[in-house]
């Protein structure tokens, strides 16, 4: 590693913008989107002085080059030397670190993975503290142990490194210290062994922890014979292909999905299955679940929730417990089977207005992990529109604001977003205070908080009353735009991590319409590359001010 020239305070804080750029791209050596950011955000050298880890990653930087920028940084105040590791680690890709991680410092594979989606490549590596792990939820364990491998690459000879093989059946977040092994194992055996030598695919599981499915419905797995198959892995792959049936049964695919999890990873889908608030369904008890296996948890959800319910949950817990690729796959399941459902009943041409604004939503694509919360902002809905907003509950909506007083009456979004999620009904003023106090009281992040900002017709209260634009400016404008200070918080919200959408199902005229003080408050706290705007008709956007 180099030594870093001493640099006062005093002389970094008249560095300009262009000056901060090229220290970032010739001394720290991050990529040139990462120093780009720097000079959008106009960081020149009297703020980078001040800067903190947490102000990089609020730049939307991931947390190797965070970690890397901010190690420079402190050294290049103080003068201290920078320790000195071999020029091969600062040359590790972070497949390259992946690879260290789990074929010489043995750790879980998730940590791995984590660590390789977060851009932890080696010379990001070689600055990590212990507290840059913790803060990437890797165990007090494993990050000690990493560091002291780290230190012994000094006196050992430089490590060899095998790519890591990725398969359908991989999976690289469960827990298991000895997957790596494992898969080296079977690896050798089968370059070894002849057929009738090689172990089954259910002893094979077994011992590497994987939960056993108790069956498999024929018509939903379609099962090869090789006459000798060339590796263990891809001959299991070929006979657990799933292939859908002609009416795909929900709980089957349920079932499939979780026969691929890790006993410990089942275990933590139950505790979240119990903890379950995002629907209007009860969540399943522990008590109902306790020693159940993959069959009779799939059961037990497809009983709970109605219809394709309990694939949404099953796909939102699987993400929760860090299981994204196992819930994209069930995301693809999904999609399919809502294809074949509907591949003979013709569409009317507006019914595409759904489907439109899930694209812009998902960016075009078909996922919806973008983001980890949207927030929502809409205005007067019609019957008729609501049927195409039906996309808001696959969403994770940290709040809605709602200017429609009639949304919680029977034909109003609202009533309607209830009818199959839990939301909590609140009003702008119960923002207020302390940020720790309001998350716990309104129930933030577990519930979706869905927010009156101007009255609500299904109440018969004085204060619930709808107000013109001047008497609603006089008396509630100020709550909302407090409201909004709260919600744009970073303690509230990450900065890139959530997205702000208007959605204007009716038209906006003029300058004197509370929603359009709404995105007055959120432009004055939010970047407006975090807001979009959605309308109903290019009407009304164009209407709009």
């Amino acid at each position: 590693m180099r030594c870093s020239t001493t640099q006062p305070a005093a002389q970094i804080e008249k560095w300009t913008e262009e000056e901060v750029h090229r220290w970032l791209t010739t001394e720290v050596k991050v990529h040139e989107t990462c120093a780009n950011k720097f000079t959008e955000e106009e960081v020149s050298g009297d703020s980078l002085v001040a800067f903190t880890k947490t102000d990089i990653l609020d730049l939307g930087i991931k947390h190797g080059p965070a970690v890397k920028i901010i190690s420079y940084l402190e050294s290049l105040k103080d003068g201290s030397q920078r320790k000195d590791f071999p020029a091969f680690v600062d040359c590790w890709t972070k497949e390259q670190v992946s690879q260290w991680l789990l074929q010489h410092v043995k750790v879980y594979p998730r940590y791995a993975e984590w660590l390789r989606e977060e851009d932890v490549s080696g010379d990001c590596l070689v600055c990590f503290k212990k507290q840059d792990f913790l803060d990437l939820e890797v165990k007090s364990g494993p990050a000690v142990k990493i560091l002291a491998q780290l230190d012994q690459l000094s006196k050992n000879p430089e490590p060899t490194l095998k790519p890591i093989p990725h398969t359908s059946s991989d999976q690289k977040e469960s827990p298991n210290p000895h997957q790596a092994e494992v898969s080296q194992a079977q690896t050798a055996a089968s370059n070894q062994a002849e057929p009738n030598e090689l172990k089954t695919d259910q002893k094979v599981a077994n011992e590497s922890g994987r939960v056993q499915p108790q069956f498999k419905t024929g018509s939903l797995v379609k099962k090869t014979h090789q006459p000798k198959a060339q590796n263990l892995e891809a001959r299991r792959t070929e006979m657990e292909t799933p292939v859908l049936s002609e009416v795909p049964n929900i709980t089957v695919m349920i079932q499939e999905t979780l026969d691929k999890l890790y006993k410990e990873d089942l275990k933590k889908f139950h505790f979240h299955l119990d903890q379950y608030t995002r629907s209007k369904k009860k969540p399943i008890p522990q008590s109902k679940l306790e020693g159940k296996d993959t069959m009779d948890t799939a059961k037990l959800m497809t009983e709970n929730y109605v219809g394709g319910e309990a694939l949404t949950v099953t796909i939102e817990i699987l993400k929760d417990i860090r299981q994204n690729n196992l819930a994209h796959q069930l995301e693809n399941q999904m999609g399919g089977l809502q294809q074949h459902c509907h591949s003979k009943i013709v569409v009317k041409k507006e019914a595409n207005q759904g489907d439109k604004l899930k694209n812009l939503v998902t960016c075009g694509g078909n996922s919806l992990d973008n983001y980890d919360y949207f927030v929502i902002v809409v205005n007067k809905s019609s019957a008729e529109q609501v049927q195409y907003l039906q996309f808001l509950n696959k969403l994770k909506l940290f709040c809605v604001l709602d200017f429609d007083p009639n949304s919680n009456t029977p034909e109003g979004l609202c009533h309607s977003y209830r009818d199959s999620r839990w939301a909590n009904l609140h009003t702008p003023s119960q923002y207020q205070g302390q940020i720790d106090s309001v998350i716990k009281d309104l129930n933030l992040y577990k519930q979706t908080s869905w927010i009156f900002c101007n009255g609500r017709h299904d109440l018969d209260s004085d204060s619930s009353k709808e107000l013109d634009y001047w008497n609603w400016l006089r008396d509630s404008c100020s709550d909302v735009e407090q409201m909004v200070s709260f919600i744009c918080h970073p303690e509230v919200l990450l900065h890139g991590k959530s997205l702000i959408i208007f959605l204007l199902l009716s038209p906006v005229h003029s300058e004197e319409d509370p929603i359009f003080e709404t995105y007055r408050a959120f432009v004055t706290k939010k970047k407006e590359k975090m807001i979009i705007h959605i309308s109903d008709s290019q009407s009304t956007l164009t209407q709009c001010p």
